[in-house]
Parts: structure tokens; C-alpha cells; sequence
């Protein structure tokens, strides 16, 4: 019995129009809406997993993982621009599934782990250490050298040597100057670093028990600092490396 092809609502569009950003995954093309108030995408909805599929399609994709079991699940289907839907559809290979299937996926991945960022809180009082950070990082003394430790044995080999020597070089050149900013604070209003750590722990460990890797956790845990202070995200890199360092984020791996 083959399966309808189901409508998609706008709010169902929408949601597909959000997750590539406007742009085709496979070619990277602008993907246009017209200027109907009903907004009707020029995308085509590809589904990965076939809706009816061929017997070319039963023998190059039979073996392989879905992402749903249900065809016509969101999970189950990508906008792509006509031209890429037409080949994907055309000339079913195990490569292209595949590459749609680690797209898509990973698309699910950054949505889920991006669901967890309104849970969690974080002081706005760390905004203020994350700006004057951005506004003065080139006041840092470079003679305080800080050894980053912990950071080489913590990262493992989770992540890409450039973004692990990114992280290793802001704890050398930052460490000690967050650490005065923080004594500062606490001087003022005490307890204050104790209470931003804990935040910063909890929801590291609620996006690296979801997150495929380290990496993947590191750059949703920057991202959701950025936003919720509404600071630069690259001194919050340099801010969540701090915690690194300093033993909230992240364990020594056995």
C-alpha cells in the first residue's frame, strides 16, 4: 500500500525554511519566497527516506538508518532548491541519501540542543564581565602567561585541532584576567561567581549529555551565552573556556 503525499502546513514550512537558513544544503543557492502574504516557497519538500520508493531505490537505501519510521514526518524531509530535488529523486545513490541523512541530522541535533536554551539561566551579571572583556581584551598584560593544563587533558580529541588551540590560547591569554574580573565582582555583590558557575555547570551538562560530541556542546554552550547576555559571541567563547579551565565544563575523559 503506498503512502499520500501529505500537505504541508505554513507553519510546517516555515519550520524547514528555518532550518537551512534560506539556502539549498546541497548547493548552497538562495532559497526565494515570493511576495505572497501566504508565503509560498520556491523550495521544493524532498522527502530523504522515500514516500513510494523504486526498486532502485529499495536496493540502494534498503540497509541504511531513517531518521523517522513514519515518512511524512518532519524529521523525514529537507527544502532543497528544485534542481537538487530533481537529481536526489532522479538518481536515488547510497552517497546521496547519506549526505542528506547527516545534513538533516544534524539539523535535529542543533534543534533540540537549541530547545534547551530558554531552560536554563544564567546572572546578568556576567554580561558585564563578558563586555568589558570584549572592550578591553587588548589591555590583557601579556606577561601573565597562564599553562592551560586542563584544557589539553579535557578536550581529548573531540575537537578539531584549530578550534582546541582556540580555546587553549584564549585560557593562556585570558584566564587570569576573567579571574580578576570575577574577585571584583564578588568583592561587590559576594557569592556571585559561585552562583554563575553553577549555571554555567548545569547547562553544560544538559547540552553534553544531548550533544553527539564536546564540539558540538562547546559551540551550543557559547551560543546560548551570547544570547542570553546579548554579548559578543567571541569573548564568550573566551568566557566559557575560563570554565574549562576551571573545572565546570566538561570532564577529564578516563
Amino acid at each position: 500500500m503506498s503512502n499520500e503525499r501529505k500537505k504541508w502546513t505554513k507553519d510546517e514550512k516555515h519550520i524547514l525554511f528555518r532550518q537551512i537558513d534560506g539556502l539549498c544544503p546541497l548547493c548552497h543557492e538562495q532559497i526565494q519566497s515570493d511576495t505572497n502574504p501566504n508565503v509560498v516557497y520556491v523550495a521544493e519538500i524532498a522527502h530523504i527516506a522515500p514516500l513510494n520508493s523504486s526498486k532502485k531505490e529499495d536496493v540502494e537505501y534498503g540497509d541504511l538508518p531513517r531518521l523517522s519510521e513514519d515518512v511524512n514526518s518532519l524529521d523525514n524531509v529537507i527544502m532543497l532548491c528544485p534542481t537538487c530535488h530533481t537529481k536526489f529523486d532522479k538518481n536515488p545513490t547510497r552517497d546521496g541519501y547519506l549526505k542528506l541523512y547527516d545534513i538533516k541530522k544534524k539539523i535535529i541535533e542543533k534543534d533540540q540542543l537549541r530547545s534547551f536554551y530558554s531552560e536554563y539561566a544564567i546572572e546578568e551579571k556576567i554580561a558585564i564581565i563578558i563586555n568589558y572583556l570584549a572592550q578591553h581584551a587588548d589591555e590583557v598584560d601579556e606577561n601573565l602567561v597562564y599553562k592551560a593544563h586542563k584544557v589539553d587533558e579535557k578536550l581529548g580529541t573531540d575537537f578539531k585541532p584549530i578550534i582546541k588551540m582556540k580555546i587553549k590560547n584564549d585560557v593562556c591569554r585570558y584566564f587570569p584576567f576573567i579571574e580578576e574580573r570575577f574577585r571584583l565582582l564578588d568583592a561587590s555583590q559576594p557569592r556571585s561567581f559561585e552562583l554563575i558557575a553553577a549555571q554555567i555547570k548545569a547547562f553544560s551538562t544538559k547540552i553534553e549529555i544531548n550533544a553527539t560530541s564536546k564540539e558540538v556542546a562547546f559551540e551550543h554552550l557559547c551560543t546560548w551565552l551570547s544570547k542570553k547576555t546579548g554579548t559578543d559571541e567571541t569573548a564568550c567563547a573566551a568566557m566559557i573556556a575560563f570554565f574549562i579551565q576551571d573545572c565546570e565544563i566538561f570532564d577529564v575523559p578516563e
